[in-house]
C-alpha cells in the first residue's frame, strides 16, 4: 500500500513539473552487487516505462555511457510501444 502510494506521489510530481513545461531526468547511479543485477535491471526498464507514460513523448534517451546489455534491456521493455530508443 505505502509502495503504491509512493508511486501515485511520483507520477503527480512528474505531472505537474512536465505540465509547466520542465524536463524529467532520471539518474540511475548506485554500485550494483552481482546478486542485484536482475533487481537493478527490472527497475531501470520500469524507470523508462514511467518516464514515457508520463511524458507520453516517442522517444526515450539513454546516455551512451548506458552498458549496451542493459539497453538491450530497456529495448526489450519498450518493444511493445511505439516508442525509439535513442
Amino acid at each position: 500500500m505505502l509502495l503504491q502510494a509512493k508511486e501515485v506521489q511520483q507520477d503527480e510530481a512528474c505531472r505537474l513539473a512536465h505540465g509547466r513545461g520542465k524536463r524529467i531526468y532520471l539518474t540511475l547511479n548506485v554500485l550494483i552487487k552481482a546478486a542485484e543485477l536482475t533487481d537493478a535491471l527490472l527497475f531501470l526498464g520500469e524507470a523508462v516505462l514511467m518516464a514515457q507514460r508520463i511524458t507520453r513523448r516517442d522517444r526515450v534517451v539513454l546516455a551512451g555511457s548506458v552498458h549496451p546489455q542493459w539497453r538491450d534491456v530497456v529495448k526489450s521493455y519498450l518493444a511493445a510501444r511505439a516508442v525509439e530508443l535513442i
